[in-house]
């Protein structure tokens, strides 16, 4: 069964939850726990309170931040990945590379990353962030946020040029790897709780270097945490889901709110 902690302060609750953005249809994930949990709780807390679901409602967003028509995606990167980029576009079925060559770095590696799962049938519109949503939200209840959509795409945008091609790069060299671990592996290990796979999973996928842990991970763990902070000293009850990579390792969000004078227990 996926993990569930819960951070208590003087008169309210939060139940933290760890998701898998994309997923298989019809699996099926939930417990007794994480339905009392949601069905307590005043409100949903995701990384960003947008639906996803209608691709023109970030395509404006896309163009503005992941795109640079004037600056061609091959003249930023090596021939060698070049040459995977092309590849790995090719196995997940489109033309190859040329027609991207518009695609900022950091836009293409996250399209490296997502493409394999895709084509083996995961999607957002499957995923647990969406699932929740729409379950608190047929509730009547408040979805909020911890970021905007434009706020999370500037963590990418916002990277400096070595560090958007260095995320290439990894991208690239996990997909090329024979031995990388899959998204099939990391639900397994979520479905079943057991973060210290989930952790040593996160971290194979990933391999970043630390510049890029702080600005995508640790840095926003931190931020969150301080929000929590302001949640937990009101009152009632509110069901957290983040990204479960944000919930493991050091530098978690459980790490900080613990670090802030919380406890946090795991409940399943």
């Amino acid at each position: 069964m996926p993990a569930l902690w819960l951070a208590r302060g003087p008169k309210a609750k939060v139940y933290l939850f760890g998701t898998i953005h994309i997923m298989k249809p019809d699996v099926a994930w939930t417990t007794p726990a994480i339905d009392q949990a949601l069905t307590t709780s005043d409100d949903l807390w995701l990384e960003i309170p947008d639906d996803l679901r209608d691709p023109s409602s970030i395509m404006s967003a896309i163009k503005d931040l992941g795109m640079d028509p004037a600056h061609p995606l091959s003249t930023k990167i090596s021939k060698v990945d070049l040459d995977r980029l092309d590849a790995a576009f090719k196995a997940a079925g489109l033309p190859g590379e040329a027609p991207f060559e518009a695609f900022r770095p950091w836009f293409a590696a996250l399209m490296v990353s997502v493409l394999p799962a895709i084509k083996s049938g995961y999607s957002g519109e499957n995923g647990v962030d969406a699932t929740l949503r729409a379950r608190m939200t047929a509730a009547g209840k408040p979805v909020k946020g911890f970021e905007t959509l434009t706020e999370q795409l500037h963590l990418f945008s916002d990277l400096s040029p070595p560090q958007e091609v260095a995320l290439l790069h990894q991208a690239l060299a996990n997909s090329a790897s024979a031995n990388s671990p899959d998204i099939d592996k990391l639900e397994s290990a979520w479905q079943s709780g057991d973060i210290a796979q989930v952790t040593h999973y996160e971290t194979q996928m990933q391999s970043l270097d630390p510049s890029l842990t702080a600005a995508l991970l640790t840095n926003r763990n931190a931020n969150w945490a301080k929000q929590l902070d302001q949640r937990l000293r009101g009152e009632g009850t509110s069901f957290v889901a983040v990204g479960i990579a944000h919930l493991s390792g050091p530098g978690s969000l459980i790490e900080d709110l613990t670090k802030l004078g919380y406890t946090v227990t795991r409940i399943e």
